[in-house]
């Protein structure tokens, strides 16, 4: 029952986001508890960690911290909505540091970009992924660290790199 109602959540996430983005792009957040079948506190982690945290179009986010549930112990999935060419970058440090990894996002058509699981590419290189059903296509670069799903805490906006990287640095 869980899993279907994780499932219908991120459905209408996916379907209704595109609606709330204006053409220069959004990034949301969606923070999901490790422990969802915990029934409340597991040493202090809060179970209830679903939430939603929206990154304006071309508002840096150098501390993720003022989320509210930045603190509990879940993990991040995302949407990007926006042009071609729009890009994002999510880190796992404060202030856009890159020692606890990242993931830079650059859509590749205009449709909707869902990533359920941060950690799914091959760390050190780009990878493209082509549009698939309603959702758009992106390339992606992953430097991987522990945890990262769980420990987003800072966006960026655009190019920020001079060179990543990896046999397909871009």
């Amino acid at each position: 029952m869980a899993q279907l109602k994780k499932f219908l959540v991120l459905l209408i996430l996916a379907t209704a986001l595109p609606s709330y983005a204006d053409d220069r792009g959004e990034l949301v957040l969606f923070k999901e508890p490790l422990f969802p079948h915990s029934g409340g506190n597991i040493r202090g982690f809060d179970a209830d960690c679903n939430d939603l945290f929206y990154v304006q179009p071309d508002r840096d986010v150098p501390d993720l911290r003022d989320f509210r549930k930045f603190f509990c112990a879940g993990k991040y999935t995302l949407t990007l909505d926006g042009p071609p060419g729009k890009i994002a970058t999510v880190f796992g440090d404060f202030d856009f540091k890159t020692g606890y990894g990242f993931l830079a996002l650059r859509k590749t058509d205009g449709g909707t970009v869902w990533l359920l699981d941060l950690e799914q590419f091959p760390p050190g290189r780009w990878t493209a992924v082509p549009p698939s059903g309603q959702y758009g296509g992106f390339e992606v670069y992953y430097r991987a660290a522990p945890g990262f799903a769980q420990n987003v805490a800072s966006i960026k906006w655009g190019k920020w790199w001079g060179r990543l990287e990896g046999p397909d640095s871009k």
